[in-house]
């Protein structure tokens, strides 16, 4: 989830299928569309299409069966995305400001709300989303991860105010703060895994935080990359590190061994990736990887230490975010 998603611009969303796609594009004039994707032999590059948009000024901020949680506006859309060809509107929860990520649990979805920290919604109708708590945060809320009882909620924007937050979310109603752990530099992307939070910083790379003591979280490890650090995927013992906005060629996917968290190793890189990565995600061997100057790129990583291109699909405007999930891709457009 996004991670570097900031306030909206103009954008549609896109839907890819994996052998079809979804891709949702901002646009003021924005048209359902659909992209196909067929997947590719080995180190073979896909053709993808596309199968549908639904357009306005929008995120899309979490997937969860056959809905999506989009942010519109001031708030929160749900869309019916059972028929990809053609998405529905369901309802619409408006926030005190604009979502820029969410994590949707169960019936609840957890929203980070730029300035007006995070709110917390049940969403088990569809059609009459409502709002449950919320806890305010100085700074801007840019995204949320959500394990057992707790919230991670990562914060930025304003010096001194660069944090995760860990919140006790037992009490939807009444979210109660564990910790605060200041950050160095303005973040840009977090994940959960175990006892440990990945946190990319920008140019102050990666850190991998100990949370198994949520009253204290500590350092445990980091990693500089050339450039700028935007976005981080893990699973097992490998982070995936998009490392972006390089003026030296040096942009692109970083694969770390984090089986030492202490000591985080590259196994391998892959520099197909265009300047202005904004946003990685990865399902099973593959990593979906989108940037500003209009592509996304399927990595194959089966072999870390030589990952390979299987697929791409290039829309007309830069794209800002990529969630997977039931084997379509929902993309965000931004014109």
């Amino acid at each position: 989830m996004l991670q570097h998603r900031f306030r909206p611009a103009i954008a549609l969303i896109a839907l890819v299928m994996l052998c079809s796609l979804l891709v949702t594009q901002r646009s003021t004039a924005a048209r359902a569309q659909s992209i196909d994707v067929t997947t590719a032999p080995e180190a073979t590059a896909a053709p993808i299409e596309l199968i549908s948009s639904f357009g306005g000024t929008v995120d899309v901020l979490g997937v969860a069966g056959s809905l999506a949680y989009v942010g519109e506006g001031g708030g929160v859309r749900i869309v019916d995305v059972s028929d990809p060809t053609q998405p529905s509107k369901r309802g619409y929860l408006p926030l005190p400001d604009f979502p820029l990520a969410a994590d949707i649990v169960g019936n609840t979805a957890y929203i980070a709300a730029s300035w007006e920290g995070l709110q917390i919604a049940d969403v088990s109708n569809a059609d009459s989303p409502q709002l449950l708590g919320s806890y305010p945060i100085t700074g801007t809320t840019i995204n949320v991860q959500v394990a057992g009882n707790l919230a991670y909620v990562l914060v930025g924007d304003l010096i001194d105010y660069e944090a995760l937050h860990i919140l006790d979310v037992s009490d939807p109603s009444q979210p109660t703060l564990r910790s605060t752990y200041r950050l160095p530099y303005n973040p840009t992307d977090l994940a959960i895994v175990g006892s440990l939070a990945y946190i990319t910083l920008g140019r102050n790379g990666l850190q991998i935080v100990d949370v198994s003591n949520p009253a204290s979280p500590a350092l445990r490890g980091s990693f500089a990359f050339p450039d700028y650090a935007t976005s981080v995927s893990v699973s097992g013992n490998r982070a995936y590190v998009a490392d972006s906005q390089s003026m030296s060629g040096n942009s692109g996917l970083t694969i770390l061994d984090v089986s030492n968290p202490a000591s985080p190793a590259v196994l391998g890189t892959y520099k197909g990736a265009t300047l202005s990565i904004t946003d990685i995600q990865l399902v099973g061997n593959l990593v979906y990887l989108v940037n500003r100057i209009a592509e996304l790129q399927i990595v194959d990583v089966s072999n870390p230490t030589s990952p390979a291109l299987r697929g791409s699909y290039t829309p007309a405007n830069g794209l800002k975010q990529v969630i997977v999930a039931n084997n379509r891709a929902y993309l965000t457009v931004i014109n």
